[in-house]
C-alpha cells in the first residue's frame, strides 16, 4: 500500500470518504488557506533551497535512497538519475525560485503590494491545488509541487502509481528543512487507485480552487469532465517535441549540434513531452555527416548513461520498429542505424511527417529540401500535441517561429536544451503556470501612500521584514567578510531584537573590505564610491537590478514630495565621480511621468544659467550648496530666473539658504527630495506635512536602527551582491512619535547631526582622516578632537576645531597658526575649496587634556557636532 501524507502527517491507512471528508472540506481548506497566505515569500524560498541543499548531499540519506530505488523503478540509468538529483540544487535555489514569480515583476508583490514601473502589483494565492502528477519524468511531481508552493498556495498532491517514492523522499527532507513547521502543514502527498478513484477525483473536483494537471489524454479528459463551475482545470496533455536542422551549417557547428540533439534524445529515455523523437534536416552536402556525428554523439552518452533497466515490452518495441524499417531499408526506403555501445536506433527516412517513436533512444531522422515541407505534413492535425523544437539555423529563426507557432508550437530552444534547460520562468505549452495560481488584486486610482508595507499590519509588517533580512543575512554568509563576521551568530535570527545584537557595519570596514564583502561574480553591476580626497574611498557594488530598484525607489519619494507630470525638473546635481546621484534621480524622475532636463551641475555656472533661460523649467533639483552659488552668479548677471519648486539633498538646508533661494528664485516650495547615501541608497522620503530633517523610511528597501549614541544603522533589505548590513552611516537620528498626518504608518526619523570620519560640505567633503594625519604628525597634540559646525552670515558656514594638547603647556598664537596652516593644507576642503564650500571662517582652538566633554557613559567624545540641522 502507497502510503498517504494529509496536511503533513501520516496516515497510515487507506484514504475513505470519512478521511476525505474531514481533512478537505471547503472550511477545513479555507482556514488553511488563510494561515499560509501569511507567510513571508523569503521564508518560504530559504526552506525549499535548504532542502535543495538535503536532497543534493550524498551523505544524506535523501540522496542515497533515492539512488538506491530509482533507477530499476524508472529504468533510467545511475548516471542519470544522479544528473536529475544534482539539478535540484539549481532548481531549488532561491535565485531559481524567484525567477518562477517573474511574472509579479517583484516576488514580494505575494507578500504586499508593490509600485513597479507606475503599477501597484500585488498577488494573492488562488487558494488549494490539486496537483495530478504523471510518472514519466521523477522531478514532474516535485515541480508542480514548486510553483503551488511559491504561490503560497496549500497543496495536494496525486502521486503516479509509477513512481511515489521521490515525491516521499523529497517530503521528508523538506520536512527536516522546515525547522519552524512553516510549509510542512500545508501540503498532502496522497495516492488513490481504482478501488476509491471516483469518489476521491470528484471530490477534488469539486473542493480545491485549482487542478493542476500533468498527463495523457484520457486523465486531462476525465478532470475536465464534471469539474466545478468554481474549480479551473490547469491542464497539460501529452506532447511532441522535435528537432530541425537548416542546411549550410559549418562542420564544427554540427559536431556541437549532433551532441547537443543527442542529449535530448538520451535524457530521461524520450519519455519527458520535450524529448526529441524526430529531427528534420534540410538535405546539403553534410547532411551524412551529421547523420555519423549523431550516431558517434548516441555512442559516447550511451556509455555515460547506460540503459540496463529496459523492461520486456520496451525491448519488444524497440525490436519491432527495426524490424519494420529494416524491411523498409531492404526496399531503399529507409536506413536504420544500430547502436553498438549506445542500445540506440537511428532510423533514416525521407519524409515531412512526425512519427511516432517507441522512445528509449529511438530516432526518426527526415531529410527534407526545406524545412516549409514539414508545414505541409501531419503536423496540421497535431496542434494540441505540439510542445517543443529544437532548431539549429543560420539567421532564418524569426521565420521558422513564425511559421510553426501558429501551428501550436510554443517553445523554441537550441540542440541540448530541450530536455535540460532550467529557465524557471518559461512558459509550459504557451502558459504562464504562475499566473494561473494567483489572482492579482486592481487598485485603480487609490494612492500607494496608503498602501505597501507601511501600512500592513503590525504583526505581518515585522515578519515580513524579518524574513527580508534574513534572506540578506544568509545570502552574506556567501562573502569572505560576511562568514567570518558572523561565524559565531545563529542565522537566521529569531527577532528583530536579536538582529539589534549583531555586529555593525563600519566605515573603517566598508574602505578596507569591500570586495570580501561580494557574493557573487561581480559581473552586471554598478560599482560606485563615496570619499576621495583622503585617499580613502568606499567602494560599493549594486547589481545593474538591484540599482534599477533603488532608482524606481527615489521615484516613489519623488511623488510623494509633490512632482507631477506638470513639472518640468532640472537635474542639478553633479554626474560622474563614482557618484549615484545624478543617474538615480533622472530615473527617479522618469517614474513621475515629469519632463526632466538632465542639465548637471559639471558645467560653468553661466552655462547652466543660459540653457535654463532658454527652456524655462518650473522646478530644480540639486544640493544646497550648488543651488545657492546659481542663484548667487544669477544674481551676479542680474538673471531674472524663477522657479516654482527647488528641492535637494546631500545637506540639510540652513534656514539662511532657503530665505536667499526664495529671493532670488521667487520659489514658493523649498524641500529635500530625499535622504541618501551611495553606501545604502535610498533610505528616507520627505511628504508634504515633514518638518525640515524629517523623513519617512522607504521600509521595502531599507530598515533603520538606531544606536545609544543615536547612530543610524542602515540595512538594505534588496542588496545581495553587496550587502550592506548595520552600516553606522554617520548621521544622528531620533524618532518621531506619532503617525504622519500624510497616513503613511512607515516610520518617520528626523536627522539631528552628523558623527562620523567625512563631514558632508558643499563642494569637497571634509575628512576626520585629515585631522588625524596632521595631529599624527605634531608630538604636542592628542588624537582628541571635536569639530563644530555653525551658520554663520548670509548661506556661509563657520568651523571650529578643538583638539586637546598632550599635556598642559601654553600655545601661543604662532603655534595655533601653524597648525591651522597645516589642517588647510592637508584637508584641502578647509583650505583650497573653502570658498567652494561656503566656509566663512575656521578656527582653531588647542585645549588642556581632557577638557572637551565626554560621553558620562562611554567617555567617548562626540566628534562632530553639526548645528546646521537645528
Amino acid at each position: 500500500m502507497i502510503k498517504n501524507i494529509i496536511w503533513g502527517k501520516d496516515i497510515n491507512e487507506s484514504l475513505d470518504e470519512k478521511l476525505i471528508e474531514s481533512n478537505f472540506s471547503d472550511e477545513k481548506l479555507q482556514s488553511m488557506k488563510d494561515e499560509f497566505w501569511k507567510t513571508p515569500i523569503d521564508d518560504i524560498l530559504y526552506v525549499l533551497e535548504q532542502t535543495g541543499q538535503l536532497m543534493t548531499d550524498k551523505n544524506k540519506k535523501y540522496y542515497n535512497r533515492s539512488m538506491e530505488i530509482l533507477p530499476e523503478l524508472l529504468g533510467y540509468s545511475p548516471s542519470m538519475v544522479r544528473l536529475g538529483i544534482s539539478m535540484l540544487q539549481d532548481v531549488l535555489s532561491i535565485d531559481s525560485l524567484s525567477k518562477r514569480l517573474d511574472v509579479l515583476k517583484d516576488y514580494h508583490s505575494i507578500d504586499y503590494p508593490c509600485d513597479i514601473d507606475n503599477n501597484i502589483t500585488y498577488a494573492l494565492p488562488v487558494g488549494s491545488v490539486c496537483h495530478i502528477a504523471a510518472g514519466n519524468i521523477f522531478l514532474g511531481a516535485i515541480d508542480s509541487l514548486l510553483y503551488g508552493i511559491v504561490t503560497k498556495n496549500i497543496n495536494i498532491v496525486k502521486v503516479s502509481k509509477k513512481s511515489p517514492d521521490f515525491a516521499y523522499i523529497f517530503f521528508e527532507a523538506l520536512k527536516e528543512a522546515d525547522k519552524n513547521n512553516i510549509l510542512i502543514p500545508y501540503i498532502s502527498i496522497i495516492y488513490w487507485d481504482r478501488m476509491n478513484q471516483s469518489y476521491i477525483e470528484d471530490y477534488m473536483k469539486q473542493h480545491c480552487d485549482i487542478i493542476l494537471l500533468f498527463g495523457g489524454r484520457e486523465a486531462v479528459l476525465n478532470y475536465k469532465n464534471g469539474t466545478s463551475h468554481k474549480v479551473n482545470v490547469v491542464a497539460f496533455g501529452p506532447k511532441l517535441s522535435f528537432g530541425l536542422i537548416t542546411k549550410d551549417l559549418s562542420y564544427e557547428r554540427l559536431e556541437e549540434i549532433a551532441m547537443g540533439f543527442a542529449k535530448d534524445i538520451v535524457m530521461w529515455e524520450q519519455n519527458a513531452c520535450t524529448s526529441c523523437q524526430n529531427i528534420f534536416i534540410e538535405e546539403d552536402a553534410n547532411t551524412q555527416r551529421f547523420i555519423e556525428l549523431l550516431n558517434e554523439s548516441l555512442e559516447i552518452l550511451g556509455v555515460t548513461y547506460e540503459n540496463e533497466y529496459l523492461t520486456i515490452d520496451e525491448k519488444l518495441e524497440i525490436r519491432r520498429t527495426r524490424s519494420l524499417y529494416r524491411y523498409e531499408e531492404y526496399e531503399e526506403k529507409a536506413e536504420v542505424i544500430e547502436g553498438k555501445r549506445g542500445h540506440h536506433t537511428i532510423i533514416i527516412n525521407h519524409s515531412k511527417d512526425i512519427q511516432d517513436s517507441p522512445l528509449f533512444r529511438t530516432i526518426y531522422i527526415n531529410i527534407i529540401k526545406d524545412y516549409k515541407d514539414i508545414l505541409e505534413g501531419n503536423i496540421n492535425g497535431l496542434q494540441y500535441y505540439m510542445s517543443t523544437i529544437g532548431v539549429a539555423a543560420n539567421n532564418n529563426y524569426q521565420q521558422i517561429i513564425d511559421d510553426f507557432s501558429i501551428l501550436g508550437v510554443y517553445r523554441f530552444c537550441s540542440p541540448g536544451n530541450m530536455s535540460l534547460s532550467s529557465e524557471e520562468s518559461s512558459l509550459h505549452d504557451g502558459v504562464n503556470i504562475t499566473s494561473c495560481l494567483i489572482r492579482q488584486i486592481g487598485f485603480e486610482d487609490l494612492p500607494y501612500s496608503s498602501i505597501g508595507l507601511s501600512n500592513c499590519n503590525k504583526n505581518k509588517k515585522e515578519a515580513i521584514v524579518l524574513s527580508k533580512i534574513n534572506a540578506i543575512l544568509k545570502q552574506a554568509l556567501k562573502s569572505t567578510y560576511y562568514k567570518e563576521l558572523y561565524k559565531d551568530i545563529q542565522i537566521p535570527v529569531k527577532s528583530l531584537e536579536d538582529f539589534s545584537k549583531l555586529p555593525v557595519l563600519t566605515s573603517k570596514a566598508l574602505i578596507s573590505q569591500s570586495p570580501n564583502m561580494l557574493t557573487d561574480k561581480n559581473e552586471n553591476s554598478y560599482v560606485f564610491s563615496s570619499g576621495g580626497s583622503s585617499g580613502k574611498e568606499k567602494f560599493v557594488w549594486y547589481s545593474a537590478e538591484e540599482f534599477s530598484k533603488s532608482k524606481e525607489v527615489f521615484g516613489i519619494g519623488f511623488k510623494n514630495i509633490g512632482i507631477t507630470k506638470d513639472d518640468f525638473v532640472v537635474n542639478y546635481l553633479k554626474a560622474g565621480s563614482l557618484w549615484t546621484a545624478f543617474l538615480a534621480t533622472n530615473k527617479g524622475l522618469e517614474k513621475t511621468g515629469c519632463r526632466i532636463l538632465s542639465l548637471t551641475a559639471n558645467q560653468c555656472k553661466e552655462d547652466s544659467i543660459n540653457i535654463i533661460k532658454k527652456l524655462k523649467p518650473n522646478a530644480i533639483m540639486g544640493i544646497p550648496g550648488t543651488l545657492i552659488l546659481l542663484a548667487q552668479k544669477a544674481e551676479e548677471l542680474n538673471e531674472d530666473i524663477t522657479f516654482e519648486k527647488i528641492y535637494y539633498s546631500g545637506n540639510h538646508m540652513a534656514e539662511s539658504g532657503e530665505k536667499y533661494l526664495k529671493k532670488v528664485f521667487k520659489c514658493s516650495v523649498i524641500k529635500s527630495f530625499g535622504y541618501a547615501a551611495v553606501e545604502t541608497g535610498p533610505i528616507g522620503y520627505q511628504c508634504p506635512h515633514c518638518k525640515p530633517s524629517e523623513y519617512h523610511v522607504f521600509e521595502d528597501w531599507c530598515y533603520v536602527e538606531k544606536d545609544e549614541d543615536n547612530n543610524i544603522l542602515i540595512t538594505d533589505l534588496e542588496r545581495k551582491l553587496h550587502p550592506i548590513i548595520k552600516y553606522k552611516l554617520g548621521d544622528n537620528i531620533e524618532y518621531v512619535e506619532g503617525e504622519c498626518s500624510c497616513g503613511n504608518k512607515s516610520p518617520k526619523i528626523r536627522l539631528i547631526s552628523r558623527n562620523d570620519d567625512v563631514i558632508r560640505l558643499n563642494d569637497t567633503d571634509l575628512y576626520l582622516y585629515d585631522i588625524d594625519q596632521v595631529i599624527k604628525k605634531n608630538d604636542y597634540l592628542s588624537p582628541f578632537y571635536q569639530i563644530e559646525i555653525d551658520k554663520d552670515e548670509g548661506t556661509l558656514i563657520k568651523i571650529h576645531i578643538r583638539i586637546e594638547t598632550i599635556q598642559d603647556m601654553e600655545c601661543n598664537e604662532e603655534f595655533v597658526s601653524n597648525v591651522l596652516d597645516s589642517i588647510k593644507k592637508q584637508a584641502k576642503a578647509l583650505g583650497k575649496f573653502s570658498s567652494k564650500n561656503l566656509i566663512g571662517h575656521v578656527y582653531l582652538e588647542l585645549l588642556e587634556p581632557e577638557t572637551i566633554k565626554r560621553n558620562f557613559r562611554t567617555g567617548k567624545i562626540r566628534k562632530v557636532i553639526d548645528n546646521r540641522y537645528n
